[in-house]
């Protein structure tokens, strides 16, 4: 009613009184009803071009508010301004200046208008997030942020350092759920905001994990000298908060620093070394961690047996057309080592199901050294072209047996074939099973045929390895 009231109050004043419409002398728009979409801050232009104005008065108005009436404008706030066919511009436009705004001519007592709607924009802001949580390993977390804009932001979670996404928590907006935890689930966690204007923003927040500790054991030999060998066995530990950690020798005796042993504490790491090899040290140790979550501890078997062997990384494993190859490998111990078990057959790529059998080959060594380092050779013959073979190797002294070697793979190629890639199948399950401990036969007629024929001769060499030794 108010507006109407002013409206037919700026008529008489602004304009003459007509009494009838003279055809094809009336004003009509150019522009149409439109619809603006205007980030917050930014500046809104409504246009209102007329054709035939005339002497009429253009009215802006929002509501029932008058906001101009031809060149006055009524609205005094300084957020309007007109622009010179009749628009209106909305400076610095705010949420509250979303809404429907009206351009309107009177037209001998029949108004005609157009209606533009502001839609502003607010670009999302998070309001609230946690800077850091913690929970214990096991658990299941809530990650929690909240944001404001306009349209309403969309809000995510992702872990920084693997930009994985977090699963929504089902019980609100904003949440991420997280767990059940471990300790790879610490770090920094990115809560982003976003509208579907491509407006975006984004907060950090620190996630502690506490968890129990989690114990390995290393053991690393060092030759310091001839027949010298030390001994550290390093314990790690994982654990949050820091664990306290012991290493303790059978029965169960903790160890401290003496003359024989040195205990050397590296950030999360005990090292036991021990700097004279004996005899009465092959015995068992372990190490124990606790922290206020829990206990942990970790066990290894110090014995003479020889290292694990290793086969020469220089030896070719694409071989040209042939009937035998000379395998090489390493080994150390920390006594002369007795015998060599040898474990060879065709790798299951390309041959018949049944045709993968291993074959075992006891080989004793008839020339005893000082304990070191140790090469030994062995000559694989009857090999088939355009096969792949798998080999196998394990040591012997008077201390026991090693673990079974990685396995080796070479290839026997055909005639005129052209080098290729060595593809093999190497499945674990292929090699998992314990291979039965051959005995050499040391008084019987086969011992003396293995050693009498050449192509089984086991060419011992105790040798000093740059590659596998240290020295003082």
């Amino acid at each position: 009613m108010l507006v109407i009231l002013f409206f037919s109050s700026l008529l008489s004043v602004c304009s003459p009184r007509v009494k009838r419409a003279i055809p094809g002398n009336v004003p009509s728009f150019e522009s149409r009803s439109r619809t603006f979409s205007i980030v917050k801050g930014g500046n809104a232009v409504l246009d209102c071009r007329i054709k035939n104005l005339q002497d009429f008065v253009v009215v802006w108005s929002r509501g029932e508010r008058i906001i101009s009436a031809n060149r006055m404008l009524v609205r005094k706030d300084g957020q309007v301004r007109l622009t010179a066919d009749y628009g209106l511009e909305v400076l610095e436009v705010d949420p509250k200046d979303s809404g429907e705004y009206v351009c309107q001519i009177d037209v001998y007592g029949d108004p005609i208008s157009i209606k533009h709607t502001l839609n502003v924009i607010v670009p999302p802001e998070i309001t609230s997030w946690n800077n850091s949580i913690k929970g214990n390993s096991g658990d299941m977390l809530t990650l929690s942020c909240s944001a404001e804009g306009d349209p309403p932001p969309s809000i995510s979670w992702t872990q920084h350092s693997t930009s994985r996404i977090i699963p929504s928590a089902p019980n609100g907006y904003g949440k991420g759920l997280l767990g059940p935890l471990t300790r790879h689930d610490a770090g920094i966690y990115i809560c982003t905001a976003q509208n579907q204007f491509g407006q975006k923003t984004e907060q950090m927040t620190r996630v502690e994990v506490l968890y129990p500790p989690e114990v390995s054991i290393e053991e690393n030999w060092i030759l310091r000298e001839q027949g010298v060998w030390e001994v550290e066995l390093v314990c790690s530990v994982l654990a949050h908060p820091p664990a306290q950690i012991a290493w303790y020798q059978a029965p169960k005796r903790r160890l401290s620093t003496d003359d024989q042993m040195l205990l050397e504490r590296k950030g999360d790491r005990l090292i036991l070394n021990i700097e004279r090899l004996e005899k009465k040290f092959f015995t068992n140790f372990s190490c124990e961690a606790d922290n206020p979550l829990g206990k942990s501890s970790a066990a290894i078997a110090l014995t003479g047996a020889p290292r694990t062997p290793k086969f020469t990384m220089t030896q070719p494993n694409i071989l040209p057309r042939t009937r035998e190859f000379n395998v090489s490998w390493t080994t150390d111990s920390f006594a002369p080592v007795t015998d060599y078990f040898l474990y060879y057959r065709k790798n299951k790529a390309g041959t018949a199901k049944g045709d993968r059998g291993w074959n075992e080959v006891a080989i004793p060594v008839t020339t005893l050294g000082a304990g070191m380092n140790y090469k030994g050779y062995y000559v694989i013959k009857n090999l088939e072209n355009r096969v792949v073979y798998d080999v196998i190797v394990r040591a012997q002294n008077m201390f026991g047996i090693s673990s079974k070697s990685d396995l080796f793979n070479f290839y026997v190629k055909g005639v005129d074939e052209s080098p290729q890639q060595l593809t093999v199948v190497k499945s674990e399950s292929e090699i998992e099973p314990e291979f039965p401990l051959l005995q050499p036969d040391t008084g019987s007629a086969s011992r003396s045929s293995l050693l009498s024929n050449p192509s089984h001769l086991l060419i011992l060499i105790p040798i000093f390895s740059m590659n596998t030794m240290r020295y003082l």
